[in-house]
């Protein structure tokens, strides 16, 4: 239902497409957004695009999705440090439900922190 990493410098939740294999349609988010170095979001925008090929024949096909980014940030021409964390609430009952819940904390002339909107799983 939900894959996790880090360490990609960001937060950031993608889904991917219908890419004809079993990674289609699945949510991951990426939680690895912790002050120093965040990157900004990929040049080609918020759309993941692949190369892909069958019985020889190649094309280009949108693979996947970026739902939210929070990364890099320039504010009246200073640099934001956003740290970013991940709460995660699993409902009761079946199918399984979880309510991710992110989060940013900065610190501005004191340390803050506000939620993102959270994201129910599976999506509908």
């Amino acid at each position: 239902n939900l894959i996790l990493s880090g360490h990609s410098h960001c937060l950031e939740h993608i889904r991917t497409l219908k890419t004809g294999h079993a990674d289609s349609h699945l949510d991951w988010i990426v939680c690895g957004g912790s002050g120093a170095s965040l990157r900004r979001q990929r040049r080609a925008g918020a759309q993941i695009i692949e190369m892909m090929g069958q019985e020889g024949v190649q094309h280009i096909q949108a693979v996947a999705q970026s739902q939210e980014y929070v990364g890099r940030q320039r504010q009246g021409g200073k640099e934001r440090n956003l740290h970013t964390f991940l709460r995660i609430d699993v409902q009761e009952g079946s199918p399984l439900c979880l309510v991710v819940r992110p989060f940013v904390v900065e610190q501005r002339q004191q340390w803050t922190s506000y939620p993102l909107s959270a994201i129910a799983l599976p999506s509908v």
